[in-house]
C-alpha cells in the first residue's frame, strides 16, 4: 500500500513539473508578443499589431484559465 502512495506522489510530482515547464514556456512566449507588439506599434504596422494583440489575448486567456 505504501508503494502506490510513492508512485501516485512521483507521477503528481512530474505533472507538476510539466505544468511549470508549459508555464515557462507560455510567459516566455507572452513576454516575446508584449516585446513584437510594441515594436510594431513603434513602427506604426496597424496590421502587424492587430495580429499580435489577438494572439497576445488568446495565450493570455488560456493562461488565466489554466
Amino acid at each position: 500500500r505504501k508503494q502506490k502512495v510513492f508512485r501516485n506522489n512521483q507521477f503528481s510530482k512530474r505533472e507538476n513539473i510539466k505544468k511549470d515547464v508549459i508555464m515557462k514556456r507560455t510567459n516566455d512566449t507572452i513576454e516575446m508578443l508584449q516585446y513584437q507588439l510594441r515594436r510594431y506599434k513603434a513602427m506604426r504596422k496597424g496590421a502587424a499589431c492587430q495580429s499580435l494583440q489577438y494572439k497576445l489575448q488568446k495565450l493570455m486567456s488560456q493562461q488565466a484559465n489554466a
